[in-house]
């Protein structure tokens, strides 16, 4: 009994050990939990283990083992952070060697947990995956830290007696239930709920195939014979109205309304400041494009005006001035101040496409802008049309209306079955018949075989919940094909008299223009606000643009003037000296 309780901590210490490494915790948590967990393991060995079957005791001593080096391992990867350096080649050389002999006995092991058995797979395939994986990465990092200290750090190496201990987390413990403790609990308590037998509620393996198969049969019944089913006739309808126009055709020629789309655009559009937020927002491009364009005219005529006064100066003064032309140094800006010109004249051109949009279609986008009576008294209306009994095609619009009311009703019925069956579905559970039915087959007697299809009547019985709503599913499914039929030769009728009545064509041709208006309301906005945003950055570039040629002048202009003073001195100097010369060789001053 103790060597089961031990490997019961064991195990249950294996599983926060586990969670705690997919959790990426620290390296010495995970260490304490792992040598935790090889005492455990450790502890199963040391009690009596004559009823264990050998693949069991071997099982104990490789998870022995790994743990061991498991434990090693990440307490050496915490010397790296805490720069012990030789410990965590000591820790990592004790690592290895329990991995090793955990290796070493998987290798030499038989059979486990009816596995093939073959020299290297004793135990499950996965772990002995981690115990390679723990190998590989023991050895890569032993090399490594070898390298590094024996190069650069050259600590001493302690032996496997010389570390310390490693800190244990202990994360579990045997409970005893009270109930076996202490055994007059019940006595003493007799009102309190008494605690079942552990498995009690443990059915045999045909009641789980059984209840299996009814899962199915029941997801059947609500996924495709009542919502597929609803599904497909709303499948239907929507194709019909599709091909019929439904309801559009009706609102196009109802002179007291129009398209519930239409109104959803108009809406929109007042919503965004109509028309005359698109021309205020023209009006601001057109600003800023002209703003942008000023900034490369003032560039160009600084650098023009500094060419100029560079030319007034050369011709001044001739050979003296001596400092390179403007034409020289002004090649980069003027070439860059050129993209930029060429950039603002197409952009400038994309803005003249947008404002013939904006006088192209200002008329209806401005309609739209307006409340939706306003747009329906605009509208053509088939009252004023003599060619048509209006009175005949306002009946068919009311029993049009009155037809698509009630598949409206239809489809809301259809939602509502689909959710009743959802929920039925969810609340069904049959368990107990399961077991009624398991108990009746078996007598009691745990030894009888039973099979899931001896369950066919608990099914067929249970599935009967279902009948009324797939009852409720065919009824809409027969009324629909009514709906169908009698919709299709009202929009025949229909049709007829609208083809005879030429305001129809026009009135048509009026709301599909308006809807049009509406696209391209969406169109030129988005063009406004994407030529915003570009003359909004822009400006930026060419403030800099136009800031580098007013330093540039600026620097030219003090250099010539610093030039002109030279030069200046220069010829003042030089006439001094041909005076002086004059006077020391003239005659009267010989005489």
């Amino acid at each position: 009994m103790q060597a089961l309780i031990a490997l019961a901590l064991a195990q249950a210490q294996e599983c926060i050990w586990q969670k705690a490494v997919m959790e990426h915790m620290k390296h010495g948590t995970i260490a304490r939990l792992a040598i935790k967990t090889a005492d455990f393991y450790e502890a199963v060995l040391a009690h009596e283990t004559t009823l264990f079957p050998a693949e069991w005791k071997k099982h104990v001593q490789i998870k022995s083992s790994f743990f061991n080096a498991v434990a090693q391992y990440h307490k050496a990867n915490e010397c790296i952070s805490q720069g012990r350096y030789g410990e965590e080649i000591g820790r990592l050389r004790l690592a290895e060697r329990h991995n090793r002999k955990a290796l070493d006995a998987i290798a030499a092991g038989g059979s486990l947990f009816n596995i093939r058995a073959t020299a290297t797979k004793t135990i499950h395939e996965s772990f002995v995956g981690e115990v390679r994986k723990l190998q590989e990465s023991i050895e890569r990092d032993l090399t490594r830290a070898e390298r590094d200290n024996d190069l650069v750090y050259m600590e001493p190496v302690p032996e496997a007696n010389q570390l310390a201990p490693l800190l244990r987390s202990d994360m579990v413990r045997p409970l005893v239930p009270p109930e076996i403790v202490d055994p007059t609990h019940w006595k003493r308590k007799p009102n309190e709920e008494i605690q079942r037998p552990l498995f009690e509620s443990l059915v045999p393996f045909a009641v789980h195939q059984a209840a299996s198969v009814y899962a199915d049969k029941k997801e059947y019944v609500v996924k495709t014979e009542i919502a597929g089913r609803c599904a497909e006739l709303e499948d239907e309808m929507n194709r019909l109205y599709q091909e019929l126009r439904l309801p559009d055709c009706i609102d196009v020629v109802d002179p007291d309304t129009v398209p519930a789309t239409l109104i959803a655009c108009s809406e929109e559009v007042q919503h965004e400041g109509g028309g005359q937020a698109l021309r205020d927002m023209l009006h601001k491009v057109q600003e800023m494009s002209l703003k942008n364009m000023d900034l490369v005219d003032e560039g160009f005529n600084v650098l023009e005006e500094e060419n100029e006064q560079d030319e007034i100066l050369r011709r001044q003064y001739g050979n003296l001035w001596s400092r390179p032309p403007s034409q020289q140094l002004t090649a980069a800006l003027l070439s860059q101040g050129s993209k930029y010109h060429d950039t603002l004249q197409a952009a400038q051109k994309a803005d003249r496409i947008v404002r013939a949009k904006v006088s192209n279609w200002g008329k209806a986008i401005d309609m739209l802008s307006r409340p939706v009576d306003d747009i329906i008294t605009h509208l053509p209306s088939l009252r004023n049309d003599d060619s048509l009994e209006f009175s005949q095609l306002t009946e068919l619009m009311r029993r049009l209306r009155t037809l698509l009311q009630e598949c409206d009703d239809a489809a809301t019925r259809r939602k509502r079955v689909v959710d009743e069956a959802d929920s039925l579905s969810a609340a069904d559970d049959i368990a107990d018949a399961l077991l009624a039915k398991a108990t009746e087959l078996t007598g009691g007697t745990p030894t009888v075989k039973i099979e899931p299809a001896q369950f066919n009547d608990v099914f067929a019985l249970e599935l009967k919940k279902y009948e009324g709503l797939q009852s409720v599913v065919q009824e809409l499914h027969n009324n629909q094909i009514r709906h169908i039929s009698r919709l299709k030769e009202l929009h025949e009728q229909f049709q007829l008299i609208v083809r005879a009545s030429t305001l129809a064509a026009k009135r048509e041709k009026a709301i599909r223009n308006l809807e049009q208006a509406f696209v391209k309301f969406k169109e030129i906005r988005s063009n406004m606000v994407e030529g915003i945003k570009f003359y909004s950055q822009y400006i930026d570039t060419l403030s800099q643009f136009r800031d580098a040629c007013v330093d540039f002048a600026l620097a030219r202009r003090l250099e010539a003037s610093e030039l002109a003073r030279y030069v200046y001195s220069s010829c003042v100097d030089r006439t001094l000296m041909h005076f002086c010369l004059y006077r020391d060789t003239s005659p009267m001053k010989r005489g």
